[in-house]
């Protein structure tokens, strides 16, 4: 089972930054426990004011979604990590699938804003940032011109090809 993000189209991979998977326990009704599985991953971090537990991820297996700010994985910790927190909170009331909608899940840019879909200041400064940017406004832009070029064009054609008065038989 992999890990759902919603819709996305694939943009541009997040080489070269560090990538964080985090599962967010905000409503969760007692407090969590953590496992030895989840301390041995990699980056490990229990954000306790957050309510969140973090783990990097590789950044090569990391898209940006186009016409967003959502980041996505593929890195198959991300699910094993899931799956780990599932099994280390599990009690004897609640299991596994009732423990799912207590926890969120999303994908952050460590050196970004610590909101999610948000891009920060360090998002606009870097190169890979600067360079997302200009794609996703190319992609917006070239349709958006089109589309005025053929509205504001349509009057120019009617009176370029279109024939005045009634036609000769």
């Amino acid at each position: 089972m992999a890990l759902d993000f919603g819709t996305c189209l694939k943009g541009a991979k997040q080489s070269g930054r560090k990538i964080r998977f985090v599962v967010d326990y905000k409503s969760l009704p007692f407090e969590p426990k953590i496992s030895k599985n989840m301390v041995s991953r990699y980056g490990f971090i229990n954000n306790v004011p957050r309510k969140r537990f973090s783990v990097l991820v590789d950044p090569n297996k990391t898209f940006q979604c186009q016409f967003s700010t959502k980041i996505i994985t593929e890195d198959p910790l991300a699910e094993v990590f899931y799956n780990d927190v599932l099994t280390a909170n599990q009690t004897s009331l609640f299991t596994g699938e009732m423990l799912k909608p207590f926890f969120s899940y999303y994908v952050m840019d460590e050196s970004g804003w610590d909101m999610p879909g948000i891009p920060g200041l360090d998002d606009f400064k870097s190169s890979t940032g600067i360079n997302s940017i200009k794609s996703s406004f190319n992609d917006i832009l070239m349709p958006v011109a089109l589309l005025a070029a053929a509205y504001f064009g349509y009057p120019f054609y009617k009176d370029i090809f279109e024939t005045k008065g009634k036609r000769r038989k």
